[in-house]
């Protein structure tokens, strides 16, 4: 929960850069949380319906 996966694009490729975090051999939740998660949850928070109880929201009601 306190590291976040930063590239050095372009001077790295993201192929090699997600090639190099799948060999650290990480269990999946952990290699999502680095790759993804933990940055999402600093960067933007819980998500949450602009509009409360009256948004339509596909997302969160889970509607397609």
């Amino acid at each position: 929960r306190k590291i976040l996966f930063a590239s050095d694009h372009p001077v790295l490729t993201i192929e090699r850069c997600v090639e190099e975090a799948l060999s650290l051999d990480l269990p999946p939740e952990i290699l999502d949380a680095f790759l993804h998660g933990n940055a999402a949850r600093v960067l933007f928070g819980p998500r949450e319906a602009r509009l409360g109880r009256f948004a339509i929201d596909p997302f969160l009601s889970g509607a397609s």
